[in-house]
């Protein structure tokens, strides 16, 4: 989906920041300023810290330090990308988005979106429909005691707007029906089937009731399970223009926000595994739908964390499903751990047995995928030639996947200490005889002694070296510095020369931060001015005078780079309009808008 800058802009000035916030926490307050308790999970307040400026549409915590706009808090809260955030927002305030034509394996084909709206209508009517029918269930219905059992509490049902299918062929056909939902829509949604009589009946029946949802809380599918023995033991919505059963997860529109907390995900195989994780308090948590660990949710879940621990059943069937995702995984760079079950044991087993604390604390134990599966190949191994072969045959398509040569030469090398052999020769084998890779390794700054030539400060811009000059005489303003990523930011070459260096020196000793400033001096052309910078105020180290102006020069030289960044992404849109391009340029308009708040934030001590 393509988005020129004034619908975008038009989105966003149609949203009210106040109203989408105040659905996560409660705010309080008159006009522009409004406070209340931070909604971030990664933040536990008793006195409010979260400010949101109604005129300026922006919101900052003075706790947590998270701000932005609506675009960041629907993006940092609740995991959108930028097209769902844009996508969102404009539903929400009822603006049409732009057609696109998407290809497909014949003559293009124009997707509608009214036809989208029709089917997140009628699965919410059908989610309403399956939730009450739950509710209104009498005690002694033969489903009370499977809820019971599997401790699905009253509050848990409401979250997840868990139901019911009835029996009866027809029930939910009808409610559609009297809804005013088109019969081809819900045929398309796989909600009711034709009979051969040119009726139609009601696909989910007798069943509990999983409504799927998307990050942004619309229904996109369900899943439904068998009270009583039979099969299927599960169904799941067909796929449909707004259901991808390789795209989705169950329940990561209630988790996002704690995966992004937690910066870690247990992914599990089902829906009652899910529930039985999040009810006892582990939220950080997805759920595959029935379908193996896609390379599409390997990306949804690298939107949230790089940090993902497989939690799949102890038996053959969960191995053998871990071991097919790796190298998804490895195609993103990401090094996946599996929490090893006993044989025989479910997640929902493990936590009803152990409770969250065993379980947090056994999950600190979770192995390294690839390493996991190594010792699975050994099992039986006697040292012989083929043996080897087929131990090396299983290893080398994983490896080769790897982009990060370090990672590669540390499996190879644990490989090769198992089969007994070289390194050097298990890796020629891996690799079909290429040469090892060299680790590609961002260049370290050279340090002061060992810098060659004296460094210039010509040409340099006043507000850089007011910068140069205030860090190198506190403690506190370098950390600022280094805090605000203030490197990226510079323009003038041998001035981030310098800065890195400083940085690198003092990550290297930071017990001789004092001595910075002589060996500085001792390295550039000029060093009249680094000795006038260091004095630049008449105040003490840490005084007001000196903290406004550090603030007030690094927002100049951010303001500056950030148009220079704009600059250039104005002449790429003019020939990629791209989600990526257009989301960047927001961001960087965002960013200078925030820039201001800065002088509002103290400093560290």
């Amino acid at each position: 989906m393509r988005f020129d800058e004034n619908f975008i802009q038009k989105v966003i000035d149609a949203n009210n920041i106040v109203e989408i916030i105040s659905q996560y926490t409660e705010l309080k307050g008159r006009g522009d300023q409004h406070t209340g308790l931070c909604p971030f999970p990664d933040h536990n307040e008793k006195s409010p810290s979260f400010s949101v400026s109604e005129g300026k549409q922006l919101y900052h915590c003075f706790g947590c330090k998270k701000g932005g706009n609506i675009l960041t808090f629907l993006k940092t809260y609740s995991g959108f990308s930028f097209v769902e955030a844009i996508e969102y927002l404009a539903n929400r305030a009822h603006i049409e988005l732009p057609r696109e034509t998407e290809p497909s394996k014949g003559p293009s084909r124009r997707v509608s979106q009214d036809l989208k709206k029709q089917m997140y209508r009628a699965n919410k009517f059908a989610a309403v429909f399956y939730h009450q029918k739950l509710k209104s269930l009498p005690k002694d219905h033969k489903l009370q005691e499977y809820l019971k059992r599997r401790n699905l509490t009253d509050e848990i049902i409401d979250e997840f707007r868990i139901g019911y299918a009835p029996e009866p062929w027809d029930d939910l056909t009808n409610y559609l029906a009297k809804k005013g939902v088109p019969t081809n829509v819900s045929q398309k949604l796989g909600l009711i089937r034709a009979n051969k009589k040119g009726g139609h009946f009601d696909l989910f029946r007798d069943r509990l009731m999983f409504p799927i949802f998307a990050i942004d809380s619309e229904v996109i599918g369900f899943g439904g399970r068998i009270i009583d023995q039979g099969q299927p033991k599960y169904i799941n919505s067909v796929e449909s223009d707004i259901f991808k059963k390789g795209h989705s997860f169950y329940g990561l529109d209630k988790s996002a926000k704690h995966i992004r907390s937690a910066d870690r995900v247990f992914v599990v195989e089902g829906y009652m595994d899910l529930l039985a994780l999040y009810g006892r308090g582990v939220k950080n948590v997805v759920a595959t739908l029935g379908t193996a660990l896609t390379e599409n949710h390997v990306r949804v879940l690298k939107r949230w964390t790089k940090n993902v621990v497989l939690l799949f059943d102890g038996d053959q069937a969960g191995q053998t499903a871990s071991a097919r995702s790796l190298p998804n995984f490895f195609k993103h760079d990401l090094l996946p751990q599996i929490f090893v079950l006993p044989e025989g044991k479910d997640p929902d087993d493990y936590i009803s047995e152990n409770g969250k604390e065993s379980f947090l604390e056994d999950a600190q134990q979770s192995q390294d995928l690839f390493l996991s599966l190594m010792k699975g190949w050994f099992d039986g191994y006697r040292g012989d030639p083929k043996g080897k072969i087929q131990i090396i045959d299983q290893a080398a398509p994983l490896l080769k996947m790897l982009g990060d040569a370090r990672l590669l030469q540390m499996y190879t090398e644990e490989l090769a200490r198992r089969l007994n052999e070289e390194p050097r020769k298990v890796y020629a084998w891996v690799m079909g005889g290429e040469k090892p890779k060299t680790p590609v390794l961002k260049p370290k700054a050279p340090s002061f002694d060992e810098a060659d030539e004296a460094l210039s400060l010509g040409g340099v811009n006043e507000d850089e070296l007011v910068l140069l000059g205030l860090s190198l005489k506190s403690l506190k303003y370098l950390d600022f510095f280094v805090n605000q990523q203030g490197l990226e930011v510079l323009d003038h070459k041998d001035l981030k020369n310098i800065f890195s260096q400083v940085v690198a020196q003092y990550g290297q000793e930071p017990e001789n931060f004092d001595k910075l400033a002589h060996l500085v001096v001792s390295r550039v052309q000029n060093p009249e001015k680094i000795v006038n910078l260091i004095n630049i105020s008449s105040g003490e180290s840490g005084s007001d005078q000196d903290e406004y102006l550090l603030k007030e020069c690094f927002i100049r030289v951010k303001d500056r780079y950030l148009r220079r960044q704009a600059s250039v992404l104005v002449t790429q849109m003019k020939n990629d309009p791209s989600p990526s391009n257009m989301e960047q340029f927001v961001n960087i308009q965002e960013e200078r808008k925030a820039l201001k708040e800065l002088k509002n934030i103290p400093l560290g001590e």
